[in-house]
């Protein structure tokens, strides 16, 4: 089941817009969206996971990188689970900022979608 998160920096103030992670129940096989940093225009985004070659949901950039467990977070489940798809998940633990790059911004839940 689809489930959308926000992210928000401590640090410097950013808000990201609703972010998908999981696709839905008609979808879930070609469309399987996860939280990730784009380094073209700044911002958190969506990619999908079930595509060869990930693009920036906002700026359509192949300069993405998927939001993991924080390095601090060596071997998995340190703080609660956020949300999570197949085989990656997001705690609420701090992750890069795309607009600041320091370590304090943090997941949110969203909602449920079908």
């Amino acid at each position: 089941m689809a489930h959308s998160v926000y992210g928000a920096c401590a640090a410097c103030g950013y808000e990201s817009g609703e972010v998908w992670v999981g696709g839905g129940r008609h979808t879930f096989k070609t469309n399987e969206p996860f939280p990730a940093m784009c380094s073209h225009c700044h911002c958190v985004c969506d990619i999908n996971l079930k595509v060869d070659v990930p693009v920036c949901s906002l700026c359509g950039s192949t300069q993405v990188s998927l939001y993991f467990p924080p390095p601090s977070d060596p071997g998995g489940r340190k703080g609660q689970e956020v949300a999570r798809t197949f085989d990656h998940y997001i705690t609420d633990q701090d992750y890069a900022c795309p607009r600041c790059g320091r370590a304090a911004l943090k997941f949110r839940d969203g909602r449920l979608a079908c």
